[in-house]
C-alpha cells in the first residue's frame, strides 16, 4: 500500500488585490461623505435607513444607532402636512420608477423645537446593471441663509429707530391698497411739530 499526499495550489493574489482596492474604495466614498457639508443619507428599496453620514445625524438631531433600519419618513418630518406628502410621494417615486425630485424651503420639526429650513434632493441608487436599489437623500440646511435674508428684508422695508415701516415700504403699502381696495380706504395723516428735534 503506498500512501502519499495529493494537493493543489492556487495564486490568490490577484483576489486579494482586488479586495483591498475594494476596500480602499469604500473607506475613500465613506471619508468623502462624511466630508460633504450637506445631510447625506441613503435608503434601501424598502425607503430604510442603510447610511447617514454626520451633518444628516446633526440636522436631523439623531445618533447613528437610533437611525438605522428605520423609515426615512420617521426620520425627517416637515412642519408642515402637505411637505410631508410632497416628500414622501418623491421618496416613492425614487423608489418605484428612478425618478430624482427637489423639495424647496421646508422647514423641518425638531426634537429640541428649534427651526430648520432646509433643501432635499431625492434620488434613486442604481446598480451595474441599472437596476434600482434604493434612493439617497441630501439635505441642505438653509436656515442661516434664510435668517439672514430675512434681517435683509427687515432692514430695507423699516426705519431702524422707530421700527416701523419706512417710507419707501408705506409708500409701496399705500398704493397696493389703493389698486386693491373694493372699498373707501381711509388715509390718518399726523404731523408733529418740530419733529426733527425730537428725532434728534
Amino acid at each position: 500500500i503506498r500512501l502519499g499526499v495529493e494537493g493543489s495550489a492556487r495564486d490568490v493574489t490577484q483576489l486579494r488585490m482586488s479586495e483591498e482596492a475594494l476596500a480602499q474604495e469604500r473607506e475613500q466614498a465613506l471619508v468623502t461623505l462624511n466630508a460633504i457639508g450637506d445631510g447625506v443619507i441613503s435608503v434601501d428599496s424598502e425607503g430604510y435607513v442603510s447610511y447617514l453620514n454626520p451633518i444628516a445625524r446633526s440636522i436631523l438631531k439623531v445618533i447613528e444607532s437610533e437611525a438605522l433600519q428605520r423609515p426615512i419618513t420617521q426620520l425627517i418630518v416637515f412642519r408642515e402636512p402637505r411637505k410631508n406628502e410632497a416628500f414622501a410621494e418623491a421618496l416613492r417615486t425614487s423608489l418605484r420608477y428612478g425618478h430624482g425630485a427637489q423639495l424647496s424651503e421646508a422647514v423641518l420639526d425638531s426634537i429640541d423645537g428649534r427651526e430648520s429650513v432646509v433643501r432635499l434632493t431625492v434620488a434613486p441608487l442604481r446598480d451595474k446593471r441599472d437596476a434600482l436599489f434604493g434612493a439617497v437623500m441630501v439635505i441642505h440646511d438653509i436656515t442661516e441663509i434664510m435668517g439672514m435674508t430675512r434681517q435683509l428684508d427687515y432692514q430695507a422695508t423699516h426705519d431702524m429707530l422707530t421700527r416701523i415701516y419706512n417710507r419707501a415700504e408705506f409708500e409701496n403699502r399705500l398704493q397696493r391698497l389703493l389698486l386693491g381696495s373694493y372699498g373707501h380706504p381711509v388715509l390718518f395723516y399726523m404731523d408733529l411739530d418740530q419733529f426733527k428735534v425730537v428725532n434728534d
